[in-house]
């Protein structure tokens, strides 16, 4: 295998293995599909990047804000010998794609290991390509609202299995594409206790502060009956939702 510089992307077929400039669609050599593979690294959100025009890891070119793109698409990605939980839940919650970002392997960055995730909502430029839900929220339908909380209630309880429920009170790990809510990565929390679906709902009348008052008042008739020992599964203030 070729090493790959920042400006070009190394064939995928084996036989091949080409140089080929970012951007280009078919190999010049082979054409053969050059895919495009953008991903994200949370622990690397903050990270200043590489020093120089260097790729990270002799691979992956750094976008911004955790975002890197795979020059060597072709090869196996570096993975750990033993999967840790706070990857294995990703692995688990594969059945919830493209809700959920999928692993895509690791690499070494300052003498630690970082996950890569595949099909978060992120773009080449290293920002986020998508809005969060309180961005979009008041441009939105009530109908299109009532989606969104249907997705986010329903991914309640396998999040709330895994310790990762967490992440659904976290907006700015929620992004919305159209009718669909994407999450940018999990939030694996072990430690700390499991968190009520009332807590839930308590975070979407903080964001609702400018939705239409029939949806208001159903999602504070929702909290009290929580409050009061009703409905405390994810799917069942799912199925609430879903007869409004």
């Amino acid at each position: 295998m070729q090493s790959a510089s920042p400006s070009d992307l190394i064939c995928p077929n084996p036989s091949c293995q080409a140089r080929n400039p970012v951007g280009q669609a078919l190999c010049e050599s082979c054409q053969t599909r050059l895919p495009v593979v953008v991903l994200y690294a949370p622990s690397l959100e903050d990270w200043a990047g590489p020093k120089g025009n260097q790729l990270v890891g002799d691979r992956y070119r750094w976008c911004g804000r955790g975002v890197l793109v795979d020059h060597k698409p072709g090869l196996v990605p570096d993975a750990p010998d033993e999967v840790p939980t706070a990857i294995a839940v990703y692995l688990r919650l594969f059945e919830h794609r493209p809700q959920v970002p999928i692993p895509y392997g690791q690499v070494q960055v300052d003498g630690r290991s970082r996950l890569l995730l595949e099909e978060a909502p992120v773009t080449l430029t290293g920002e986020l390509r998508l809005p969060d839900i309180r961005q979009e929220w008041s441009q939105a339908t009530t109908l299109r609202q009532l989606n969104w909380l249907w997705q986010i209630a329903s991914l309640w309880d396998p999040l709330q299995r895994l310790q990762c429920e967490s992440t659904l009170l976290d907006a700015q790990k929620i992004r919305v594409e159209g009718g669909w809510i994407r999450l940018l990565s999990l939030d694996y929390q072990p430690s700390k206790r499991p968190l009520k679906a009332a807590e839930l709902v308590r975070e979407w009348l903080a964001w609702s502060s400018k939705s239409r008052k029939p949806l208001k008042q159903g999602l504070t008739r929702l909290l009290g009956q929580l409050m009061e020992g009703g409905p405390s599964s994810g799917t069942a203030v799912a199925q609430v939702l879903k007869g409004w």
